[in-house]
């Protein structure tokens, strides 16, 4: 019983670690191809949207 139990622990933690981090690296990236791309352009609006998006994400 206790072997059942702590094996369906290990899985729901695994996939709750997993899942966590996976959204954390997934938005670094976009962050990262966001700043890069503004940039690139000549205005700044795009610039501070992209600082306010990485400000609400805590990236």
């Amino acid at each position: 019983m206790i072997s059942v139990l702590s094996t369906a622990f290990v899985s729901a933690f695994s996939s709750l670690f997993y899942a966590f981090f996976t959204e954390k690296i997934v938005s670094k990236v976009i962050v990262s191809i966001l700043k890069t791309l503004a940039k690139k352009s000549t205005n700044t609006l795009d610039d501070e949207i992209v600082a306010q998006v990485e400000k609400n994400l805590k990236v």
